[in-house]
């Protein structure tokens, strides 16, 4: 991926067979496309996810895990394809860790709290740590997430945070009874398309948040102008 990007970008393929994995960084330009047949299977362990990363957990601010596919402040990504996007079992060190140290993030973090001191790598503090999702840019421009199915996510499973210019489509979320997971949770982001969708949560399935609290207060960054068509609600609480 960071020859792609350097080089201008390009499609990156992970072809059919099954793969382990920590985290992945998408970087500007490049598409990530899982071939029919690829099952990228996730890590349940705290180091493959180190160092540490600007992501944002039920509103708050903080530096932690980030997700199974991340981005920061890049443009003109995608990940496409018909393979899978495994997560790891519940019995994981990251799972148990978050149930065990950071279940509510509002008795860990504060809104007087700098951003210095937010850091939840299973080391720092506590030992607590906040859960990967499993597909989440920040801060990016021209998104498309199309095509692939998302199994056993530990927690949110696709979600923009910041983003401008997404489209979902054709995503497939099989996560009923695993993990704390929702579907698509749009965060502070505009112009998203989601269409086509079919999704089976533990948690929510389609969802539109702009901030909590205090804290979306100070961010104040709406979301604005989503729409979502032609898709399924399977089972979820919302």
């Amino acid at each position: 991926i960071d020859k792609a990007s350097k080089q201008g970008g390009g499609q990156v393929v992970i072809p059919e067979g099954h793969w382990q994995s920590g985290r992945i960084e998408l970087k500007s330009n490049v598409e990530l496309h899982l071939a029919e047949g690829c099952e990228l299977h996730f890590s349940g362990r705290i180091e493959d996810y180190l160092p540490v990363v600007f992501t944002r957990d039920e509103g708050f601010e903080i530096l932690s895990l980030g997700s199974f596919i991340y981005a920061n402040n890049q443009e003109n990504i995608a990940i496409t394809g018909q393979g899978k996007i495994v997560g790891p079992s519940t019995d994981c060190e990251i799972y148990q860790i978050n149930q065990e140290k950071a279940i509510n993030i509002e008795k860990i973090v504060f809104p007087d709290t700098p951003m210095s001191e937010r850091v939840f790598d299973g080391k720092q503090r506590n030992g607590e740590v906040f859960l990967p999702k499993s597909i989440a840019p920040i801060r990016c421009k021209n998104v498309l997430i199309e095509g692939v199915t998302i199994e056993q996510g530990l927690y949110w499973n696709v979600v923009p945070q910041y983003c401008e210019n997404v489209i979902i489509r054709g995503v497939t979320v099989n996560s009923f009874g695993h993990g704390r997971t929702d579907g698509i949770d749009v965060e502070s982001s505009k112009n998203v398309l989601i269409e086509y969708c079919s999704l089976d949560c533990q948690d929510d399935c389609y969802t539109m948040k702009s901030g909590r609290n205090v804290e979306g207060v100070r961010i104040g960054i709406p979301t604005e102008n989503v729409v979502v068509r032609h898709c399924l609600a399977l089972r979820g609480a919302g």
